[in-house]
């Protein structure tokens, strides 16, 4: 089963969090989208996640688009980031956006 995404964006403050968010369309109203970071190996200033989707509680059977976003500490330089979901690449993220604030 193949998933539809857009919107994705890599956020690095380089004070205190690193943020990846996007947009997921999932098949039901009750689904929830999850970023999780990944057991697979990546390269070096490359952080890979895996998109989970968990069901919760009763809902309707619609396409639906939602949020989702993964939050880790600062610290590592990271410069790209892959998306996967069930073993196979959803997105690419080639640039972190560093706002002008963290440079100070």
């Amino acid at each position: 089963m193949t998933i539809e995404s857009k919107n994705w964006q890599a956020r690095d403050s380089r004070v205190s969090t690193l943020q990846v968010f996007g947009t997921v369309t999932v098949p039901q109203t009750n689904s929830v989208p999850v970023l999780v970071k990944s057991a697979r190996p990546a390269a070096f200033n490359h952080l890979s996640l895996d998109l989970m989707v968990e069901t919760q509680g009763i809902g309707l059977q619609v396409l639906t688009e939602k949020a989702v976003a993964y939050t880790q500490p600062s610290g590592a330089d990271i410069t790209g980031i892959s998306i996967y979901y069930k073993d196979e690449l959803l997105a690419s993220i080639d640039t972190v956006e560093v706002p002008m604030f963290a440079a100070e």
